[in-house]
């Protein structure tokens, strides 16, 4: 029996899909800035461009993917952490490029967040000790220095040193409007004994703060959306700076008395002297092969599968499309083919006369029925106000209405015919914290700070 599945499995592998050019925003990933440069990461690589944007440079070319840059104090060096063989170490270059220099070999990642301000020393993080804690290494050193913090994910030195803000935990992570007991928080360290100053918590998500003068600056999710805040230090008072209601910021850093972060495809520079907030024009021409229409193998991507009701069918979800497949044959179909849409958990109705699966070509997810047997139009059925993730879709035996879960713990039942969806009931529990004691906290953690 195992023998037959594998070699269903393996027959898949004739069924492929066919992807065009992508098009649309840039898909930045983290930044930093210096006193004339904005260097970011984009397509596994680092790439430099001015503070008034325009086209950008490449400054890796190595097979291996680049990620978390940081400029130096005075701009003349740039670390980062290089992903070789599987593994995240700390490198160092000259900012106007160069060859990189390898500081860190520990078997586990070693993530970039800052230098002291001497700019002797890089700042990163690690889980050695099987949970994650800041370090430093110097430029000259073999052995990184761990700093008295039992946990600590993103770190940023005050101007003297001395202190040090940072995160015991969270994360910005996929998951929108987490507000569980592991959401992101910023605390103040000082070094020399210990002592910790909380900046003021609630119901939220604070991430990746960055010591400028006497503020910290930081982005929050208190208003639904990651927007830019800072911290006074001396009049302990919380100040919004930026008002982003659908798509928040998603990274950011400060450097040369500016604040530069992604939101929406673009990177924004913000200068606090003015207030203001610069769009950056920002263009890059990567090797783009990867992009290139061609054929792939869909079985090595399958997410999800669910059997026709009489066994002799397989629909699998792979690389956001529908795949039906015949075990019997080897033969297979795309039922969807939407190229630049996301559908996830396909379902095949008892009847067979319909596929349901959820679509994101809104822009949110939404439930859609596809006729299999004529040329009637798509039924798209919107779910809520404020869509989340939706998954488990099973059919009723009259091939009628669709039970479905999300990811806030709720049961969702759906009437095709009518077109309109209601949530049924919401859990305290669900598979999630049975999956999650699977793995440990330390996994969980890592995946966030890596995306």
């Amino acid at each position: 029996m195992l023998r037959l599945c594998a070699a269903s499995i393996l027959l898949v592998c004739a069924g492929t899909l066919c992807f065009g050019e992508a098009s649309g925003l840039t898909l930045f990933s983290r930044l930093t800035v210096n006193q004339t440069h904005i260097a970011f990461s984009y397509a596994g690589d680092i790439w430099v461009v001015g503070r008034s944007g325009g086209e950008a440079r490449r400054l890796t070319t190595s097979p291996a993917e680049e990620n978390f840059p940081v400029f130096s104090p005075d701009g003349s060096q740039l670390a980062f952490s290089r992903q070789v063989g599987g593994n995240w170490d700390v490198y160092v270059m000259p900012a106007a490029g160069g060859e990189a220099r390898r500081l860190t070999y520990d078997p586990h990642p070693d993530l970039v967040h800052g230098w002291t301000p001497d700019g002797q020393s890089i700042l990163f993080d690690s889980n050695v000790n099987l949970v994650p804690q800041l370090y430093t290494i110097k430029l000259d050193a073999v052995q990184p220095s761990l700093l008295p913090l039992p946990k600590a994910i993103v770190g940023s030195f005050s101007p003297d040193g001395k202190r040090i803000a940072y995160e015991p935990m969270g994360g910005v992570g996929d998951w929108r409007f987490y507000r569980g007991g592991s959401k992101g928080q910023i605390w103040l360290a000082t070094l020399i004994d210990g002592a910790v100053e909380k900046l003021p918590q609630a119901d939220y998500n604070d991430d990746q703060p960055v010591w400028v003068g006497d503020k910290i600056y930081f982005i929050s999710d208190r208003t639904g959306a990651y927007n830019l805040y800072s911290y006074d230090l001396r009049a302990k008072q919380t100040k919004q700076l930026t008002s982003y209601v659908q798509h928040g910021i998603r990274w950011m850093m400060a450097g040369a008395g500016v604040i530069v972060f992604v939101r929406d495809g673009h990177i924004h520079l913000y200068d606090p002297h003015d207030n203001q907030t610069q769009v950056l024009d920002v263009r890059v021409t990567p090797d783009t092969s990867e992009l290139k229409s061609r054929i792939v193998n869909a079985a090595r991507t399958i997410e999800s599968a669910s059997l026709s009701s009489n066994g002799d069918r397989i629909v699998f979800g792979t690389r956001g499309e529908a795949l039906l497949f015949d075990p019997q044959t080897g033969d297979s179909k795309n039922l969807s083919q939407t190229a630049g849409v996301a559908e996830r958990y396909p379902a095949l109705s008892p009847d067979g006369q319909s596929l349901a699966y959820f679509s994101d070509e809104s822009g949110e997810y939404q439930l859609h029925v596809r006729p299999l047997r004529n040329e009637s139009p798509v039924r798209k059925i919107p779910v809520e106000e404020r869509p989340s993730f939706y998954r488990e879709l099973t059919w009723s035996p009259d091939s009628k209405k669709l039970a479905f879960t999300d990811k806030r713990l709720a049961l969702w039942y759906a009437d095709v015919e009518r077109g309109v969806a209601r949530r049924v009931d919401t859990s305290t529990y669900s598979y999630q914290e049975i999956a999650c004691a699977l793995c440990t906290s330390t996994m969980c953690n890592q995946a966030n700070r890596i995306r």
